[in-house]
């Protein structure tokens, strides 16, 4: 069991520690959003994400950018419902 503490420790690099320290970020943002629920900050939060997940590819953040594209995926199924009102009254 410490031998694999310690083989884990060891393979960890600076890659690895930026995307744990980026993922608790994105959670601590994303909790902060949720208590503020309101559409600006809807469509804010959804170009956060975007830009988060072409950085987070170009600098090879695989699990961060995995989490950002299933983000991305519910945050556009999210907009017409969050938008419903908006888009009512305008298709009228």
């Amino acid at each position: 069991m410490l031998e694999q503490v310690i083989n884990i420790i060891t393979r960890f690099t600076w890659r690895d520690i930026l995307d744990i320290l980026i993922v608790s970020y994105v959670f601590y943002k994303l909790i902060l959003l949720i208590r503020g629920t309101r559409a600006e900050q809807l469509i804010k939060g959804l170009a956060v994400i975007l830009i988060a997940t072409l950085l987070s590819g170009q600098l090879g953040l695989n699990s961060i950018n995995w989490l950002l594209r299933q983000l991305m995926t519910v945050g556009l199924i999210a907009i017409p419902v969050v938008f419903q009102p908006e888009l009512r009254r305008g298709l009228e």
